[in-house]
Formats: structure tokens, sequence, C-alpha cells
């Protein structure tokens, strides 16, 4: 045989010997590579807002509130689960406790006695918490940064901030977009309803 010839024909069987053993190592030829499912994202709660009491400039925040939530339940929050993927951008139910008594109104009082919270509400910029990193994060995470917006003593907003059992809570002061837009609410003894963690 001549030299070139048998040299073209080693050269020929070793690249055939290395695609079989690539073929080997990954998927076998002509099968098709199975689809991935996408990995859940983590959830978070979100309220909205009842309109504002025209006399006292008082609000009503709450799981039912405007707009509907994205949950299937009727449009409320999902407090056990979460509400809303933490990749979606939402301003952050920002709150500061003052101590400040109920308001009377004759016209559409925004909350009764046993939910008024005493303090005053904020909302922060629309922000995504995976994508601000407070994904499995301490609340106070999320605290900093309401008092990074608004100054020292807020903190995010709670479920139970009125002094009834949860669901909703009276304030003084204003949301972004009033009923155009939900916001992120924290929950502090649901593991779950939280992208960042209960405590």
């Amino acid at each position: 045989m001549k030299p070139i010839l048998r040299l073209t024909l080693i050269a020929l069987a070793s690249a055939a010997g290395t695609h079989t053993a690539h073929a080997q190592e990954g998927v076998a030829p002509g099968a098709r590579a199975v689809a991935q499912p996408p990995a859940a994202v983590r959830k978070g709660m979100t309220w909205g807002v009842y309109p504002h009491d025209p006399i006292t400039g008082a609000a009503n925040v709450s799981c039912q509130g405007a707009p509907a939530s994205p949950n299937p339940n009727q449009g409320h929050c999902d407090p056990y689960n979460g509400d809303t993927p933490g990749n979606m951008r939402l301003p952050v139910l920002c709150f500061s406790k003052l101590g400040m008594p109920n308001p009377v109104s004759n016209v559409s009082p925004p909350s009764d006695a046993a939910y008024w919270s005493g303090g005053v509400i904020a909302t922060t910029p629309s922000v995504s918490p995976i994508a601000m990193g407070w994904l499995n994060q301490p609340r106070a995470t999320v605290d900093a940064y309401c008092a990074a917006q608004f100054g020292p003593g807020w903190q995010v907003a709670e479920f139970h901030m009125g002094q009834g059992n949860g669901w909703k809570f009276g304030a003084y002061g204003n949301v972004g977009k009033p009923g155009k837009e939900r916001f992120w609410v924290h929950i502090n003894d649901q593991p779950n309803g939280n992208v960042w963690n209960m405590h």
C-alpha cells in the first residue's frame, strides 16, 4: 500500500472512532432532546387600594383592593402562596407608624377603627423583588429599601398593620397609581407568602 493512501485511511479511521466516542457520550444520533420545564418563579403577596376619603385624605389598602390581582381567587391576594410572580415590577407599599387617631368623616370613611393603623403609607418606584436580589432575603432588606426611599423608621407594610386580624388597614398618605397597579406587601406568619423571608 502506498504511504500516502495508508496515512489517509488511518486518519479516517481515527476520525470515525472519535465520532463514535462522542456519540456514545452524548445523545444518540437522531434522538430528540427532552425540553426541561421552566423553573417556577417565586410569588409574593400584593394588595390594592380603595378610593381616598376626600375629606380626611386617608386611604384603605387591602387584599381585595383595586386593581384585581392576577390570582384566580376572584382577584384577591393570596397571603399563603403569593399571588404575583416575583419577577414582575410593582411598587413596594411602605409604612411609617405615627400613632395618629382614626379620622372621622361623613364622606366614605376609609376604614373602621378596628382596622386603623395610625400611620402613613407611600409607594416606591416599581421594582422586581427578584431583580432587586430580595429572593429569600430577610425582611430587613425590604425595610431598608423603604427607609432609603422615605427616611428613617419607614418599613414595608405588613398584612397585620391594622388593629384587626389583617387583610386591610387604613392610613394617611397615598399610592402612586391608585386603582391602576397593585403593590408588594409583607406577611409575617406565612413562609410562602413573600418573595423574601418572613423575618
